[in-house]
């Protein structure tokens, strides 16, 4: 940096001054009307900040952080660093731009702090004339038109931090603020979000983020590609922060543990990026480590998402160096025989290690432990957490290799059989994901043969428990740490439970899978489906065991956020999910003085409102193609014609009935029996509705992905990677 302080009219791309001061002056560039100030480099000197202040007229002030990733496309929440409004002397001002600056160090979330580029510490700041306005609030606006406003009276801070919901605007106000946002979105490009204002008719913008970048130049022939599926299929939804910081942990553990245990090199780039707080997978990273794998084939990593060979041509990947690879082969095999001769024990010590930590935090929960033991829980959380991560991670990296060698050597020699009768070959018959739709169905056949039996019947309590006892630490989204369990609804599971029992039953078996009988093929096809079928009972379990951690990690987080609230630090007690590890640690170690307590539940405020706007975005496309400057745009290689839509098949059958698109886990009292389920994607919670259906069919999945699990071992056909089915 070569300034101290910068006007936001004199602001080029070249100057190092933050995202959302970048952000102004693309808009100032674009012709907006934008507040007038200046940006302050992290070196200004307090005459230098007067200075500036002076210059332009000594108003009353907003100041603002503007970090280097803030309000860029690749984090979610942006907004970690404090806002002061209505600064109107010379020392309010110092002081308001040095807790600015401070809260780079104390409110700075673990999204930020992987980043290991010193210049995302250097925070610049934004001092701008403050407005007085009719109303303001904010717009979404994307390039295909759609744009959503809202908007209170008066400062739109109430309704950005949470504090006030939307207002009614008059809807001449409303229709010109979609104008403006519609003209932001055509002249600066891609989805934007926008806060705005109007003082005395003008409508000023305050701030247009980047959600998805647009397409401003033609593809490459050859280019990085991100797609949905894996991860959008257990985290379907923008989560809270914390439960993003634990996801994201968890991810990199993941994958981190799966590299090693295969002898792997570590990728050549990061394996997830947030997209409108969607996570999304780079098939370029995976098959950078993955190429040095003899025989490796990019059609083999896209076919195991649930992807067609089509797209091998397109996808960049830097090829690993195979002699590192095979030196480390004599340390890598003894890892592979140990999990395969020693895995029943493995997963004993697991489901142990799972066990105590439930037991630890519960003991200290009951017996009141102190802050500094709950502390110490909070911050052993990882490590409890790894012991089923890694069982999973090595559990998922046999159980696909193994299903994806039998889907290639069934496409080279038997092109004309659909991966889906492939794939049913390892039918697992006992598997922990069904277990939730096995509980159910005995369940409901009792109810069926039991008709008038109240709620509040015994029997009908105790079959509930017994279902509780089993899966009562399932949901669905269960990586969200917010969201109750079944345990803590049981209400729900007994309302599914009289919705099939109100049905026929229907078929106790699966019907068999139709392969050609070629003798030779089909004997080595069968001796990768038993080993397949064993790993892929073994991921489900290990997965069942890390939602149980996720489970007593929720009670940690709840009696943590019951005792800061009756501290009066917290609203409420789940408003522990809106702050991250390191936050909640400090609150408990240190004292909390007033002023801390506001700038907390501003924090929390501001945070649930941008994750209530994140969960009204429209989610971005499932597959994503990066342009070379980072930027992402949607990639559709084969987007169907006239009424087609194609995906790939999970699960093999034919049906003919009435499809139900269900959006979300909510409207389940929509769905009739024998219907057909479609779904932008279905996780553990969905379970329970696969036995009312007749097919599944989503938007997102993998040949081992829930949806298609799960459909396969019920008989139903499944067809995942539909573009558009829920639309």
């Amino acid at each position: 940096m070569t300034y101290a302080t910068l006007l936001l009219s004199e602001i080029t791309s070249q100057d190092s001054v933050g995202g959302k001061a970048q952000g102004l002056a693309a808009l100032l560039v674009a012709g907006f009307p934008v507040p007038e100030g200046f940006v302050l480099s992290p070196e200004a000197t307090p005459e230098e900040i007067i200075a500036a202040y002076r210059r332009l007229g000594t108003p009353r002030v907003a100041v603002r952080s503007s970090a280097a990733e803030e309000d860029s496309s690749r984090l979610s929440y942006a907004g970690q660093f404090e806002t002061f409004l209505n600064i109107s002397d010379e020392e309010a001002l110092l002081r308001a731009v040095e807790a600015c600056r401070a809260s780079a160090l104390t409110t700075r979330g673990a999204t930020y702090r992987e980043y290991p580029d010193p210049a995302a510490s250097r925070m610049c700041v934004i001092v701008q004339r403050m407005l007085e306005p009719e109303y303001a609030g904010v717009a979404f606006a994307d390039a295909n038109g759609e744009t959503v406003v809202e908007g209170v009276a008066g400062l739109g801070d109430r309704l950005v931090s949470g504090r006030a919901g939307p207002s009614v605007l008059p809807e001449d106000l409303r229709s010109a603020v979609e104008r403006v946002a519609r003209a932001a979105v055509e002249r600066l490009g891609g989805a934007l979000d926008i806060e705005w204002a109007v003082e005395q008719g003008c409508i000023w913008l305050l701030q247009a983020r980047p959600i998805t970048a647009p397409l401003q130049a033609a593809l490459p022939d050859r280019f990085r590609l991100w797609t949905a599926a894996n991860f959008q299929e257990a985290i379907p939804r923008p989560l809270t922060p914390i439960s993003e910081e634990v996801t994201r942990y968890n991810i990199h553990e993941v994958f981190r543990i799966s590299f090693h245990f295969a002898g792997l090199p570590e990728p050549d780039g990061p394996i997830e990026r947030l997209v409108k707080g969607r996570f999304y997978m780079s098939y370029s990273a995976v098959a950078s480590s993955m190429s040095v794998l003899p025989g490796f084939q990019m059609e083999n990593l896209l076919r195991m998402f649930g992807d067609g060979p089509e797209l091998a041509p397109f996808v960049a990947y830097r090829q690993g160096r195979r002699r590192p690879f095979l030196v480390k082969l004599p340390a890598t095999v003894p890892r592979y025989v140990g999990w395969i001769l020693f895995a029943k024990r493995r997963i004993r010590e697991v489901r142990e290690s799972v066990r105590a930590f439930d037991e630890n935090v519960r003991s200290a929960i009951a017996c009141g432990a102190n802050d500094a033991d709950l502390l110490g829980i909070l911050q052993a959380t990882p490590v409890s957490m790894r012991p089923a991560a890694t069982a999973m991670s090595i559990s998922s990296t046999m159980a696909n290799g193994l299903l994806n060698a039998m889907m290639h050597l069934a496409s080279k020699h038997m092109p004309e059989v659909p991966s889906a009768e492939v794939a049913s070959m390892a039918r697992a018959g006992e598997m922990e994901s069904l277990e939730p739709s096995r509980q159910l169905a005995a369940f409901a056949d009792w109810l069926r043969e039991n008709p008038g039996r109240p709620d509040d019947d015994p029997e009908v309590e105790a079959r509930l428990g017994r279902f509780l006892e089993a899966c009562g630490s399932r949901c669905e989204n269960e990586a969200e740490l917010a969201k109750p369990r079944w345990r803590e609804q049981p209400h729900d599971v007994l309302r599914l439970a009289r919705q099939l029992a109100s049905t026929s039953p229907g078929p106790s078996r699966p019907p068999a899978a139709h392969m050609p009988r070629r003798a030779f093929l089909h004997r080595v096809l069968s001796l990768y489906a038993r080993p397949a079928r064993i790993w892929q009972q073994r991921r489900e379990t290990t997965r069942a065991l890390l939602a149980g951690t996720a489970e007593s990690f929720r009670h940690l987080l709840l009696e943590i956020g019951r005792r800061l609230r009756t501290r009066n630090i917290l609203d409420a007690p789940e408003d522990i999910f809106f702050l991250l590890r390191d936050e909640i640690a400090s609150l408990l170690e240190t004292p909390i003085s007033p002023a801390l307590r506001g700038t907390i539940a501003t924090r929390v405020g501001r945070r649930r409102e941008l994750r209530r706007r994140m969960l009204d975005w429209p989610p971005p496309p499932r597959l994503l193609a990066e342009l070379p400057d980072g930027r992402l745009v949607p990639f559709a290689p084969d987007p169907g014609s006239g009424g087609i839509l194609r995906g790939f098949g999970a699960s093999p059958g034919r049906v003919t009935a009435r499809a139900r698109v269900l959006l979300d886990i909510g409207q389940a009292k929509d769905l009739q029996p024998g219907e057909v389920l479609v779904a932008r994607t279905t996780d553990i919670g969905w379970t329970l509705l696969f036995r009312l259906a007749s097919a599944v069919i989503t938007e997102i999945g993998a040949p081992t992905s829930h949806a298609a699990i799960v459909a396969r071992e019920l008989g139903l056909p499944a067809v995942v990677n539909v573009d558009r089915a829920t639309e």
